[in-house]
């Protein structure tokens, strides 16, 4: 059965005004570049429509027993068997999520593509898939489709394209918190102004063509309601008139006298409260035991899953941080009053379990 999605054959070209015979062979390279990652847009298709078997199939869990009983997390799974994060296989899925609004076969044939392989439909199915997926990719890169789909951001300049790894020996720019905004915020907003402004009865035509209600069980993707409109647009209206008040009130508090430093105090003072607000709760969610042999025993629940037990300043509860943001959270509010008990994998914590850092003696900013 042939499944190749995209022909690795270039084109013959002719040269065109200012082009150069010296560059031929370059030219002939740079299209099969892109022949290639247009090739990848359908086959991260297909790998989307399998992580999502994969994931309904295992379960997401965090820490506990997967239904195939590896004992570990989605996350550490798709990390151990394929090489990829977590974030990399939601992509995957998101694609394949917003390729199927689009593809009727691929909506006809989700119960078994959740069921099983891809490879174990017929012939015919799988030829009607790939020739579908290529259909609905042709022409388009990984990239563009993404952003085709709003699950990448569109260009908004240089700095999309950097190095986000702290401490990475690249030169590429960082880039600024407005800027990652105007990045998020600001190819959505310009379609939704300029579909408002640009053709108003299509606007209102296209929203009275929505339902009124999701089914219920129905995924948000391709079977958006106007009561899903309502909902988010509301979500937005109340953060974003809270900012600006917030914003106007502080400034209006502020002793500088120029505009730009007013706002960027105000800013900085607002941004610093929420992340330690938000810091509580992740605290407050995380496990928390009155023993230290109850955290130990809790903590060996998690598999091999890296974690650590922790004590706040003079709190009596031990507390288990799992991922990243929790022990992100830890720092933020306690900094060196945070005594680690144990750090590593959870099933090494009833054997190995040593005070990784000693009590402090200051004590720190515990909420």
């Amino acid at each position: 059965m042939k499944t190749t999605l995209a022909t690795t054959q270039s084109p013959t070209q002719d040269l065109t005004e200012g082009q150069s015979e010296h560059f031929t062979y370059a030219r002939k390279l740079q299209t099969n570049v892109r022949l290639h990652l247009i090739a990848a847009s359908g086959f991260m298709v297909l790998m989307g429509l399998e992580l999502k078997r994969l994931k309904k199939a295992l379960g997401e869990t965090r820490g506990r027993k997967t239904q195939d009983g590896l004992g570990i997390s989605w996350e550490a799974t798709v990390k151990a068997n394929l090489g990829i994060s977590d974030e990399t296989a939601t992509k995957y899925i998101a694609m394949a999520d917003g390729v199927k609004t689009r593809v009727a076969i691929l909506q006809e044939l989700e119960a078994k593509l959740l069921a099983a392989p891809l490879s174990d439909l017929s012939d015919q199915e799988q030829e009607q898939v790939f020739a579908a997926v290529k259909d609905s990719t042709d022409g388009k890169t990984a990239k563009e489709l993404m952003q085709e789909y709003g699950i990448a951001r569109k260009d908004a300049g240089a700095n999309l394209d950097k190095d986000r790894n702290k401490g990475g020996n690249s030169t590429k720019p960082v880039e600024t918190p407005e800027q990652q905004a105007q990045g998020w915020f600001g190819s959505v907003t310009e379609t939704m102004i300029g579909l408002r402004a640009a053709d108003a009865t299509k606007w209102h035509t296209l929203i009275y063509s929505l339902p009124l209600t999701r089914e219920e069980g129905k995924e948000l993707t391709g079977n958006v309601s106007i009561e899903d409109l309502e909902d988010e647009l509301t979500h937005w209206m109340e953060v974003v008139q809270q900012a600006k008040a917030r914003m106007a009130k502080a400034m209006h508090a502020s002793k500088l006298k120029d505009a730009k430093a007013r706002e960027e105090e105000a800013r900085k003072k607002i941004l610093e409260g929420k992340a330690i607000d938000a810091a509580t709760e992740v605290i407050a969610s995380t496990e928390q035991y009155d023993t230290e042999a109850e955290a130990v025993e809790a903590a060996n629940m998690h598999g091999k899953e890296e974690l650590q037990i922790a004590q706040f300043n003079s709190f009596p509860h031990f507390h288990i941080l799992v991922t990243a943001e929790e022990r992100a959270a830890a720092a933020l509010l306690y900094a060196d009053a945070t005594q680690v008990i144990y750090s590593g994998p959870g099933k090494g914590a009833g054997v190995k379990l040593t005070h990784v850092l000693a009590k402090p003696t200051k004590k720190g900013t515990g909420k």
